[in-house]
């Protein structure tokens, strides 16, 4: 299939993302996953930041997050209708923004997956 969560590396794409979700009937107050995450390393903490392609993210590359996000105890990343990122709890069941690299450069929303099957 060749698709993975979005990975978001300019405000280009991060504006673009947050419009793509509106005009797919996400209403202001609804999350999506980006793909962006942190394994737990079993004791309660958490290891580097990822995106589902498997690359690094630095500190130095783009973001957006809100004030104070992430928390500690959070491992995955997610936008709301706005254009910031909020850290939250991995078991949430929330939508996810998928881009398809097989095709296409352009990410879709998908309103039919959770964390647990996207």
């Amino acid at each position: 299939m060749g698709a993975a969560l979005t990975k978001i590396t300019s405000e280009e794409e991060n504006n673009f993302v947050t419009e793509l979700a509106k005009q797919n009937g996400l209403r202001q107050e609804e999350d999506f996953w980006i793909g962006l995450s942190r394994d737990s390393n079993g004791d309660g903490n958490f290891g580097s930041w990822k995106w589902s392609d498997g690359s690094e993210f630095q500190n130095t590359d783009y973001q957006k997050w809100n004030d104070d996000e992430p928390q500690d105890f959070e491992g995955c990343a997610k936008m709301r209708g706005s254009t910031e990122w909020y850290g939250f709890v991995c078991v949430a069941l929330i939508r996810g923004c998928a881009k398809n690299t097989a095709t296409s450069n352009n990410p879709q929303i998908n309103n039919n997956k959770t964390i647990s099957n996207a």
